[in-house]
């Protein structure tokens, strides 16, 4: 028999509202394994163009590359971290199958 693994999710006092919208979800571990898999997509999807573009490109293409994506990677940060933040505003049409 396949051994299951476990992890455990804490939540701060000013993080109840996601463990209530998690919660609030048919199955919070269905939910949180879907966000999980859709996050891997997009990972792969990203390191992938990165690797064609890197392939394509001059070493001073891809160093000047690589500080867009930073910047990108900080402002992405930055909107994640705003209490604003929503996740249906996210365009992931890309990753659907």
């Amino acid at each position: 028999m396949a051994k299951t693994k476990e992890i455990r999710i804490t939540f701060k006092e000013k993080e109840s509202d996601i463990y209530d919208y998690i919660q609030s979800k048919s199955s919070a571990s269905a939910f949180l394994k879907d966000l999980a898999k859709l996050e891997m997509k997009r990972e792969e999807i990203v390191l992938n163009n990165l690797n064609r573009f890197e392939a394509t490109c001059s070493k001073e293409e891809t160093e000047d590359m690589e500080d867009v994506i930073e910047e990108v990677v900080e402002e992405t940060q930055d909107k994640v971290i705003d209490d604003d933040f929503n996740i249906d505003e996210l365009d992931i049409s890309d990753l659907i199958d």
